[in-house]
């Protein structure tokens, strides 16, 4: 939240959390009158462009798809979801609402390639998911992001500029959700 604090583009004017004390440190954190425990608020805010979800992944389809329904843009955390079931959701509520941005954060990591990553606690090793062949495969790379902008900045700047016409999501929500579907298969096995 401090990256889109910190560009002129953006107004944060509500906080959410789950928990009271949380959203009203939030709030006076980033010098937010409004918050609430109860995110439906937000939405019914008709001042309210656009809404970033960083809530647990087995939130994020009932969250995107009241959102979407609201008519906000969104910035989904990642991961995309916790489940498969959870993955269909949020692309039905995608489909179902073509003028509205969604920026599915795992975009973020598409810049070091065309294909999904998703990373470990470790910051320099990347777990690589992708099929060969028809079968899901996994592969640990090290990546040295010495030189690299900070991913909450370079992924806030990429939202504003998707908001503004500028650019396009580096991943489409559906590609997203094919990566999800291999790493779901690798996870079973």
């Amino acid at each position: 939240m401090r990256w889109l604090q910190q560009d002129e583009r953006a107004n944060i004017s509500w906080v959410n959390s789950a928990s009271e004390a949380t959203t009203k440190a939030a709030a006076q954190e980033f010098d937010t009158e409004k918050w609430t425990l109860d995110y439906r608020e937000i939405l019914a805010d008709p001042a309210v462009d656009a809404v970033v979800i960083a809530t647990p992944p087995y939130l994020h389809a009932e969250q995107l798809s009241a959102a979407l329904a609201a008519g906000k843009h969104v910035l989904l955390e990642k991961p995309l979801a916790e489940s498969l079931e959870s993955v269909r959701k949020i692309v039905a509520a995608v489909e179902g609402a073509p003028d509205q941005i969604v920026l599915e954060a795992s975009c973020r990591h598409t810049r070091l390639t065309r294909k999904f990553q998703f990373p470990s606690w470790d910051s320099n090793e990347i777990e690589f998911f992708y099929t060969e062949n028809g079968e899901p495969r996994k592969e640990i790379l090290t990546v040295d992001m010495t030189d690299a902008p900070e991913d909450s900045f370079a992924l806030t700047q990429h939202f504003l500029d998707c908001l503004d016409g500028k650019a396009e999501p580096l991943m489409s929500v559906q590609g997203a959700a094919k990566h999800m579907e291999i790493l779901f298969k690798i996870l079973e096995t």
